[in-house]
């Protein structure tokens, strides 16, 4: 019968054969030979390491960095005074428009319903001038065709230039609240009417983060833009709104017809700047029906002054989204106990 030998132990039963070391070599006198009762090569301390020639930082300062010490502001803020920048930031502009004088009544800002109310009155206003309009017509045809009218149109036009006449006047009442009211009044050439009904259209100027939002919303910025057939909805949406094109457009003729408005000015430089320009391109607006002006030949009259116009409105716009602006800084500096520049 042969003997079985053991089989080899296994690496658990090895490691539970192994002693380790004390923890500490001073607790127990007389385990090691005097020349063993150093620590072992393990965990013996390094020899020190003799500094290259290019400093390198130390493993410690590496794990841990100092934070870097800044120097003292020559003028602190204390805390308690440190004044919270507002969400929008403010824009400002080389040229400056006319102060706004803010009142106790007044309030600071539009609130959303001041202008949804300005937005409704002018929205029911440009209906009833539109009925109004459509029904002149009818009476106009009546009275070429059988030279008169019918009585009840008569009565219905009365009436509905009465009711229009009401709806504008609630129009100037509400916005003589807005806080931009003050502004206008003080510019020769914009009524009350016009401007109330502008903002009808655009909203708050100060919405939108430059004035170049606001001329193309308004259809003032581009001239190259025509509307043509077959455009798709972007490049109609980039001509901006017709109805605030159209109150521009009316704003602009009354600017050219008070020689006392600032912006007659502004239209008067801009003839003299265009009396001697060509056309870079053909021109519809110049030439004959069918047969736009040739480039290289002079600008026509009446696109020097449709020009001149464009550039006025254009100004005053900039004025207004200024002033809108500033309305907002003036209003939020106020709140916050400081100037935001």
């Amino acid at each position: 019968m042969t003997a079985i030998k053991d089989p080899k132990p296994s690496r658990h039963a090895r490691s539970a054969s192994i002693t380790f070391p004390p923890a500490s070599v001073a607790t127990i006198p007389n385990v090691h030979p005097p020349e063993e009762t150093s620590l072992p090569a393990t965990i013996r301390a390094p020899k020190p390491i003799q500094a290259p020639s290019r400093a390198t930082p130390s493993p410690a300062a590496m794990q841990t960095p100092q934070p870097r010490s800044r120097a003292p502001l020559a003028n602190p803020v204390p805390a308690a005074t440190e004044v919270a920048k507002p969400t929008r930031p403010p824009r400002r502009d080389t040229i400056s428009a006319k102060a706004i004088p803010l009142t106790e009544t007044t309030p600071p800002t539009p609130s959303p319903e001041l202008l949804a109310s300005i937005k409704t009155l002018g929205n029911l206003l440009d209906d009833l001038e539109r009925v109004r309009i459509m029904n002149g017509n009818r009476v106009a045809a009546l009275e070429r065709e059988y030279g008169g009218s019918i009585p009840h149109l008569d009565i219905i036009a009365k009436q509905l230039r009465a009711v229009e006449h009401e709806a504008q006047l609630e129009l100037v009442r509400m916005w003589r609240k807005h806080p931009l009211a003050p502004w206008a009044k003080s510019i020769q050439g914009v009524g009350e009417k016009s401007i109330a009904r502008l903002i009808a259209d655009i909203g708050d100027p100060g919405d939108r983060p430059n004035v170049a939002k606001l001329w193309a919303y308004c259809g003032v910025g581009d001239p190259a833009r025509k509307r043509r057939k077959g455009m798709t909805q972007q490049e109609a949406f980039a001509m901006g709104n017709p109805h605030a094109k159209k109150m521009c457009w009316l704003i602009s003729e009354a600017f050219v017809k008070n020689r006392n408005s600032p912006y007659r000015a502004v239209y008067d430089n801009r003839r003299e700047a265009t009396a001697n320009r060509v056309h870079d391109t053909a021109c519809v607006r110049c030439g004959p029906a069918g047969k736009p002006a040739a480039p290289g030949s002079p600008w026509s009259l009446k696109h020097q002054h449709e020009d001149g116009k464009r550039i006025a409105v254009k100004i005053f716009l900039k004025h207004l989204w200024i002033a809108s602006r500033q309305t907002w800084i003036d209003t939020h500096s106020a709140d916050a106990g400081g100037d935001h520049e």
